[in-house]
């Protein structure tokens, strides 16, 4: 039996690093789309709390918000699109989106609530993406008045178009370190990484 060796060169060749893959007009085109929406959704936000949802520029500024989500999500599939936060950072779809100090302080709010992303369904409505609007603006200044707002407003609606996912963190005795059966369950559901 006689073994032939090959060797395969990806890029030029010559130099060690490979050039970056560039991200596909696709990936380029949501994540525009989505930095708009974001953008749009804290104007958004912030006219409901100032004018009140019926207000003209309210309304207008809606329908921009609206075009954006639309726009931003795929046009084929079940996935949607998973509006994320990691800090300040806003995240879409896990990847940080470059975003402005409006955009940032939005991050941060999400942060401040323990929610830790948003789901958007390609099913989701008007309907439904108003009453998180409005969750968003009722809820007050405090953070976690704003993550019980989103959760009963999101409980309302029956085709669950919108989902947020919440940051948990499971308490240990400090003193004995003893970890709670709780913990013991969750670290093998996550797994070792966690």
């Amino acid at each position: 039996m006689h073994t032939v060796g090959r060797s395969v060169t990806l890029g030029r060749g010559t130099d060690p690093q490979e050039n970056a893959i560039p991200p596909s007009a696709t990936n380029l085109a949501r994540g525009e789309s989505a930095r708009a929406f974001v953008h749009s959704l804290n104007i958004l936000v912030k006219y409901v709390r100032l004018y009140g949802f019926a207000h003209k520029r309210t309304e207008a500024q809606f329908h921009t918000a609206w075009k954006e989500l639309q726009s931003g999500l795929p046009s084929t599939g079940e996935a949607g699109f998973l509006l994320g936060v990691s800090g300040s950072t806003l995240l879409l779809d896990g990847i940080p989106l470059e975003t402005g100090q409006a955009e940032r302080t939005f991050a941060q709010l999400l942060t401040a609530a323990g929610l830790a992303s948003i789901h958007f369904s390609p099913k989701v409505s008007q309907d439904d993406f108003a009453q998180l609007v409005r969750a968003f603006a009722t809820s007050g200044s405090k953070a976690q008045d704003i993550a019980q707002q989103i959760k009963r407003s999101l409980a309302e609606i029956p085709s669950k178009s919108i989902k947020i996912n919440e940051v948990k963190f499971i308490a240990t005795d400090p003193e004995t370190g003893e970890v709670s059966v709780a913990a013991q369950i969750a670290a093998q559901t996550l797994g070792p990484e966690f």
